[in-house]
């Protein structure tokens, strides 16, 4: 069965409207392009330090493999910081590309790279969703990967070891709408935080 889908209603906390973020065009500009310029150093510093942790450069003792790990871990939270705002140039000035998408292909997709990381913590990873279903959308692929990639991470990220992370999706063929919710056994997001979720790169106080 093959149907077109969109969005389902907001959940609780989600604003009506976009935040209203209009950064000034030289300065979005002057990012953009400090962000680009950055890609390069970054990219050659995480790989020298991964070739240094692989003990291509001598045997390190416990205490120097930390600390060189959690400098490879920030050069990658970095990189995708950068990634972010590129990403975010790229909305600014209308220029992601909506195509069809085949919102099933995604959501396995996720689901098979999240279960390396969900197995790491001995967390259980399940997803539940329609079978011989098929769902079809416009959107902008890479941004719809992201954003639910994003949660998923987190949700295996903050979620104790031997807990349980699951993705639930429910579609309703007559209004064709579609609702997916990821739900885990972590903290949670604070109240305090959840009504600025949808702020140009809002990162809670967990994530800081």
């Amino acid at each position: 069965m093959q149907v077109w889908c969109s969005a389902g209603k907001r959940g609780a906390g989600v604003p009506e409207e976009p935040f209203a973020f209009e950064p000034d065009h030289e300065s979005l500009e002057l990012l953009g392009f400090l962000s680009h310029e950055l890609k390069s150093p970054l990219a050659s510093i995480e790989s020298i330090l991964k070739v240094i942790s692989d003990g291509f450069a001598g045997e390190l003792d416990p205490k120097a493999m930390l600390f060189v790990n959690k400098a490879i871990f920030k050069t990658g939270e970095a990189r995708e910081l950068i990634s972010e705002i590129l990403n975010f140039q790229k909305y600014q000035a209308g220029l992601l590309e909506k195509s069809e998408i085949e919102y099933m292909t995604v959501l396995n997709s996720l689901y098979r790279r999240a279960q390396s990381g969900a197995s790491e913590k001995d967390i259980t990873l399940d997803f539940s969703c329609p079978q011989d279903l098929r769902i079809f959308m416009q959107g902008e692929q890479a941004g719809i990967s992201r954003a639910i990639g994003n949660i998923l991470d987190n949700a295996i990220k903050y979620s104790p070891e031997h807990g349980q992370v699951r993705m639930l999706m429910h579609v309703d063929t007559d209004m064709k709408q579609m609702s997916l919710s990821i739900e885990d056994t972590g903290p949670g997001i604070d109240p305090v935080d959840q009504e600025k979720l949808f702020r140009p790169f809002f990162r809670s106080a967990l994530q800081r």
